[in-house]
């Protein structure tokens, strides 16, 4: 996770620039892009996936974030007039918090659900009379086996084991959707951005946290 928080860091200033320097909503759109390049990224995960095939994508996605964020505060409120921004700087951080916790919400129910669906269908392929799940649960039983087990007990845990590997792979799986899931509602909203004014030239926007 450093990696991508450093780059965050680092671009938040350069991201404040480039929106001064352009029209915020095309760089919004840009970051927007640059997100849903790092989501697509991400959904390759698998179990053999480690720190290093995870490093960057997540600074793809921190670069996107940070191209998103401050562009669009100014994109919002920008085009208002002076003495309206501290009003609607509250007004935006309260339904940026409620949309972030509304999001988390609908994500945890859909990484619930997806686990649950791949669980099933991949418990819907091991059959007790399929030859790869026999083999597979022979060299399991056989390696409890030569660990000193009894010969019931090493059966108990290769089932225990195979489910257990059954769960990873759901819990993968479901992990990917949510990351395609993320990545197709940004690309559907990122049109709504014509919607945004264009900031006028010299006006100071309150950032908020």
């Amino acid at each position: 996770l450093l990696p991508g928080a450093l780059v965050a860091a680092f671009m938040m200033p350069v991201a404040g620039k480039l929106a001064s320097l352009f029209d915020p909503r095309r760089v919004l759109a840009a970051g927007g892009l640059v997100l849903v390049l790092g989501l697509w990224q991400l959904t390759a995960l698998s179990p053999d996936t480690g720190a290093s095939d995870l490093a960057w994508p997540l600074v793809v996605r921190s670069l996107g974030t940070a191209l998103m964020f401050l562009p669009l505060n100014l994109a919002t409120l920008g085009p208002l007039p002076t003495r309206e921004v501290a009003a609607a700087s509250s007004f935006f951080n309260l339904t940026r918090q409620l949309g972030g916790s509304i999001g988390v919400a609908l994500l945890t129910t859909l990484l619930t659900q997806r686990e649950a669906f791949h669980r099933a269908v991949l418990t819907e392929k091991l059959v007790m009379n399929d030859p790869l799940t026999q083999e597979r649960l022979g060299l399991y039983t056989q390696k409890f086996v030569n660990s000193g087990f009894s010969l019931v007990d090493a059966q108990n845990k290769a089932l225990a084991l195979l489910d257990a590997i059954v769960n990873q792979q759901a819990a993968v799986l479901s992990f990917a959707d949510t990351f395609w899931a993320v990545a197709a509602l940004v690309l559907v909203c990122l049109p709504l951005v014509v919607f945004l004014g264009r900031p006028v030239r010299g006006v100071k926007v309150d950032m908020g946290h």
